[in-house]
């Protein structure tokens, strides 16, 4: 049974405070958030939602008891219990598949519902929010399991020089969704380009493997009447396949197809790193710029202050440089930490020898949760 949610329950707004990620949203977003929940009661025996299916919505469990379960096994699986003052059916909302499993209901049960584009729209607009959820994803949920072991076989391979892709397509298949181009550094882009190469013309081959098949592509081709860019007759694509394959092979898509019949992806990548390749140029452009400006501003060379002037050397980009220059997070930086320390701000979990470091990693964040301070650091900067 569903309801629209017209009164504020408590529990509800004690779970959103409490629980990661929802305790770093700000007041405002979280006020939107309740403004939005629609609220089931579900009586024990009851179900949430069904194993494959498509709602993507999240739910919170304010009383109850409610359990998952693999109901594709003979007998039907108990994978896990949820308690009340929890929340579940992220993964579906996130990464827009089905339902892994049943949810039911062990006991009389009330829940709030998510709206699925509500909670994507907060992943998508608060940093705190998705670096909380990601960890969370990551430490109890290992969903980058599979990326974990996938890059660890990569740069295993990457430190000794050899790659085999044959042996790096089955673990490069786990990955849901795959990697792609700009990743990381190129030679990684180039690697996964190659795995998906692999993968892609496999199922061509498929396809293709036929003898009357592989035959119309043989006579296609030794022909003198075939049509440049065309496809011989009976060919197994629909139209839109077609399509796509000539617009990537264009007139050499039939000598492409006879290449991935005949050909398997032995394909090894040889990385050889080129020793004593520092090249110091940009050092020395960096170096001297820095040399010339303490000269005009201070009349000294680097080399010649006199010790009771203090160096700071900031490198990096604009934004980071405006930041460690913008005296308003200096002025702040007590309201901002005991904020961080409050808000359970993940950053400020970890151990900092310098809080002022503290200050800069969390500060977006605090801006982000007090935007009526937003204009304080743009007429300081001006």
């Amino acid at each position: 049974m569903s309801e629209t949610n017209k009164r504020l329950d408590p529990l509800v707004t004690k779970i959103l405070e409490d629980e990661i990620p929802f305790r770093f949203l700000s007041a405002t977003e979280r006020g939107t958030l309740l403004s939005d929940l629609d609220m089931l009661s579900i009586e024990a025996g009851g179900t949430v939602f069904e194993q494959e299916s498509t709602d993507k919505e999240v739910y919170l469990l304010v009383s109850g008891l409610v359990e998952t379960v693999d109901t594709k096994t003979n007998p039907p699986l108990r994978i896990n219990r949820i308690t009340s003052g929890r929340y579940f059916g992220e993964r579906s909302c996130l990464f827009d598949q089905p339902r892994d499993f049943t949810v039911t209901a062990i006991e009389d049960s009330k829940l709030y519902a998510i709206k699925g584009e509500i909670f994507l729209e907060f992943v998508h607009t608060s940093r705190s929010f998705a670096q909380s959820l990601g960890s969370i994803l990551r430490e109890k949920q290992g969903i980058f399991d599979a990326f974990d072991t996938f890059s660890a076989a990569l740069g295993q391979g990457g430190a000794s020089g050899s790659i085999d892709i044959r042996r790096l397509l089955p673990l490069y298949q786990q990955l849901n969704p795959a990697l792609h181009p700009g990743v990381n550094a190129p030679w990684i882009d180039f690697v996964t380009c190659l795995c998906l190469y692999a993968v892609e013309v496999r199922k061509i081959r498929k396809r293709i493997s036929d003898p009357g098949t592989l035959l119309s592509i043989d006579e296609y081709l030794c022909g003198s009447d075939n049509r440049v860019g065309g496809l011989p007759d009976g060919m197994p694509f629909k139209k839109s396949e077609a399509d796509g394959i000539a617009s990537v092979w264009g007139d050499d898509m039939v000598s492409r197809l006879r290449q991935i019949a005949f050909h398997r992806e032995a394909v090894h990548v040889d990385i050889r790193r080129q020793t004593q390749s520092y090249n110091s140029r940009r050092t020395d452009i960096w170096t001297r710029q820095v040399g010339d400006a303490t000269r005009e501003l201070l009349g000294h060379h680097p080399s010649d202050l006199p010790p009771e002037v203090r160096v700071h050397i900031i490198s990096s980009n604009t934004h980071s440089v405006t930041n460690c220059l913008n005296p308003f997070l200096s002025e702040h930086s007590l309201r901002i930490l005991e904020w961080a320390r409050e808000s359970k701000h993940p950053d400020a979990l970890d151990r900092w020898e310098n809080s002022r470091d503290l200050v800069y990693a969390v500060s977006r964040d605090y801006m982000l949760a007090h935007p009526e301070l937003s204009v304080s650091p743009q007429v300081e900067r001006d």
